[in-house]
């Protein structure tokens, strides 16, 4: 994805002539990032603020259902279950 958008890019703004260099910069810079992590920087923050958030990529190997943990409030009646 990275070559295709400084082709995109070049073609769009008619500079042609810098294209080889700049899609070696490109995909080198890729390649240094991709050394240091996968993660981005968005992630990274995201996990320095302790935001909530599910990424796409981990897998989860928890297979727990809502109604195992679920409990009535106190003074409510039972929690009923609908199931197909």
């Amino acid at each position: 994805m990275t070559v295709s958008l400084v082709v995109i890019m070049f073609e769009w703004m008619c500079g042609l002539e810098y294209i080889v260099p700049m899609m070696a910069a490109a995909v080198t810079s890729k390649w240094v990032a991709d050394a240091f992590g996968k993660e981005g920087i968005y992630e990274a923050h995201i996990h320095l603020n302790v935001y909530p958030f599910l990424d796409v990529k981990d897998e989860f190997t928890h297979r727990t259902l809502a109604p195992d943990f679920m409990r009535p409030r106190p003074g409510e009646p039972p929690l009923s279950v609908l199931t197909q």
